[in-house]
């Protein structure tokens, strides 16, 4: 017997919006991440921080499928990047932190690391999230 897809449906939260629903989990350099998607565009990840040991990361539906897949591999090698400390914040001295000012320093081997780690997650993750995109989009009368 076929395994059956499980159906896309965004939960609404407490304030009537819709939020996220989890299609699972991967592991990235040994941290498990609990992957959510979500009807907006982009993405962003919490790291595992006591007392939860699993990080947090959610990915918008909102794009076209390379879009959607862009921005899984931008926050799975974004989270290995800061995982392997190689991340710099700009300017020093700032007194807010703007994600968009980051700046990665790294040399190839630590690229290389980074990228492996990444696309394993990615590849790992990618059909459900696929599945998700189809059926939202779907849903909205586009072409998957």
């Amino acid at each position: 017997m076929a395994k059956q897809k499980a159906k896309f449906k965004l939960e609404l939260d407490k304030n009537g919006v819709k939020g996220c629903q989890k299609v699972g989990e991967i592991s990235l350099d040994w941290t498990p991440i609990e992957v959510f998607v979500r009807e907006a565009s982009g993405g962003q990840f919490e790291g595992a921080n006591p007392p939860n040991p699993k990080g947090r990361m959610e990915i918008g539906l909102g794009d076209d499928r390379n879009g959607v897949f862009g921005t899984l591999m931008h926050e799975c090698f974004e989270f290995m990047a800061i995982r392997l400390r190689v991340l710099y914040s700009v300017p020093i001295g700032s007194i807010h932190s703007d994600p968009t000012r980051r700046l990665f320093v790294m040399d190839h081997g630590l690229y290389t690391e980074c990228m492996e780690a990444a696309c394993f997650g990615a590849h790992a993750i990618w059909p459900a999230i696929a599945d998700a995109w189809a059926q939202r989009n779907s849903r909205a009368g586009e072409t998957p």
